[in-house]
């Protein structure tokens, strides 16, 4: 299961970096910022929830309030824990302003902002693990 996961994982993080990476190469060709970008976020948070589970993070969150039991990967008030944590909520502000301010131009530079945002994320989880 744990292979499982973590070749899952690492398969998302390729598609994901990929789809920025062509999103990014066919800028002048988008015509529809909010689309990119809500595709962005939904793909974002899903592996953002994939290696969470990955990394047995549920247990870092248990283990806060229950010494007996063992926390996972990251501890729960770790600083990639907490950096990630301020970055999954400048996220979700990004996308919720993007639904209030419609322009494309907005909309582009969000998509960018997201796209920074979860490369670090990407960089911090994975970085910390070698």
């Amino acid at each position: 299961m744990e292979w499982g996961l973590k070749a899952l994982s690492y398969g998302l993080i390729v598609l994901l970096l990929l789809g920025i990476f062509l999103t990014f190469k066919h800028r002048q060709d988008v015509k529809h910022w909010g689309r990119r970008l809500f595709l962005l976020w939904s793909f974002g948070l899903f592996l953002c929830i994939v290696v969470a589970y990955r990394d047995a993070y549920y247990l870092s969150v248990m283990a806060l309030t229950d010494d007996s039991v063992t926390p996972g990967v990251f501890a729960a008030d770790s600083f990639q824990s907490t950096v990630c944590m301020i970055l999954g909520g400048i996220n979700m502000l990004t996308v919720l302003s993007a639904l209030v301010i419609r322009k494309q131009s907005y909309m582009k530079w969000m998509f960018v902002i997201l796209a920074i945002i979860i490369i670090a994320k990407i960089c911090i989880i994975e970085f910390s693990m070698i």
